[in-house]
């Protein structure tokens, strides 16, 4: 049996010798120790069977780890969720680069960019793998920087509970005539579930590049997560779910992470975030965040808030087979995408 892909390479000038190699099964604990040393603070094993293994999309192999005399010292994680193509239900797969580490000690023999390089060659063994994509911490803004393409800033808006914008927003859901109101509920602790697919369904028509939210994709990434909280409100209209958020309390205000509405229906978003801001003055938050970027949906979801371009979190893109899959797969007017996109969201 051949030995997995690797690269071996020594740093100059200190002449230390690292070895980097595909991320295994066995290889969990020595991850989380590498992530405890790293951040200084408890790293659950669950956390990283949640993200890589327990995963619906999962492809343990692409990730990679860096070793040193025997001891791991770098990661570069390769987090596979499903991608929405123009509507289409393929088997189309992209990869989002996180929880790249590196020992403090190692940090300066470019061991992530080599760790990146690596996966990048073993998605050819993934030919359903179409794109890698990557919001960086201040770890990866390197290695990221020098193998994708920066693709977009993302937009963050913000609604301060009882302030103007509160108040418009609500003059805005009460200008539509009440009987396309009428049905309308809020359920607060929502199980994605069939009613959820034909939601997204209708959102995934609208959009050339997303990851696939079906109903399978949000009660792993939301309802299965074993370090975080979230809560996902839906709009019903009776028996039907015509619009969905999910929120994280987040200090003194709520994040939503994720936003959709039936067809990208804007007054069904309209309804949602007032129904929800409402919640969240009831319960004492001062505000809503969103942080998100597309064509227009988001801009008139939002119209009501405060919004500002998020430098913190900038989205990279890089087609991960044919260079000519670039036009696509690389253009910033092609993708969807929200916070809930982020690996370490």
């Amino acid at each position: 049996m051949s030995e997995p892909k690797h690269i071996e390479f020594v740093h100059e000038p200190s002449g230390a010798r690292y070895r980097a190699r595909p991320v295994t099964l066995d290889d969990g604990p020595k991850i989380a120790a590498l992530f405890e040393a790293v951040f200084r603070r408890p790293f659950d094993l669950s956390e990283w069977r949640w993200k890589y293994v327990d995963n619906p999309a999962s492809r343990v192999g692409v990730s990679v780890l860096v070793e040193h005399e025997g001891e791991v010292v770098g990661h570069h994680g390769a987090i596979p969720a499903p991608l929405n193509y123009l509507g289409q239900a393929h088997e189309r797969i992209l990869v989002q680069g996180g929880d790249g580490m590196v020992l403090r000690e190692h940090r300066k023999a470019s061991l992530l960019t080599t760790a990146w390089r690596l996966s990048n060659e073993l998605l050819g063994d993934y030919p359903e793998i179409m794109v890698t994509t990557g919001m960086p911490n201040e770890q990866m803004v390197y290695p990221v920087q020098h193998n994708l393409v920066r693709t977009f800033m993302m937009e963050q808006w913000y609604l301060a509970c009882g302030s103007p914008d509160h108040d418009r927003l609500r003059a805005t859901v009460e200008a539509i005539p009440e009987d396309k109101r009428f049905g309308l509920e809020l359920a607060r602790d929502y199980d994605p579930d069939g009613d959820m697919d034909e939601l997204w369904k209708s959102v995934a028509r609208t959009e050339a590049l997303s990851v696939a939210k079906s109903a399978t994709y949000l009660d792993w990434k939301y309802r299965k997560r074993p370090d975080r909280d979230y809560q996902i409100f839906a709009l019903r209209l009776y028996d039907q779910v015509v619009a969905l958020t999910v929120a994280q309390a987040l200090d003194d205000r709520l994040l939503l992470v994720e936003f959709m509405s039936l067809g990208k229906n804007v007054h069904f978003a309209h309804e949602l975030l007032l129904r929800v801001a409402d919640l969240a003055r009831e319960q004492g938050a001062a505000g809503l965040k969103f942080v998100g970027k597309d064509q227009w949906y988001f801009e008139r979801c939002f119209a009501d808030c405060a919004r500002v371009t998020d430098h913190r979190h900038p989205f990279f893109t890089l087609a991960a087979h044919e260079r000519e899959l670039a036009r696509i797969y690389e253009n910033p007017a092609n993708w969807t995408v929200t916070l809930g996109d982020n690996d370490d969201i």
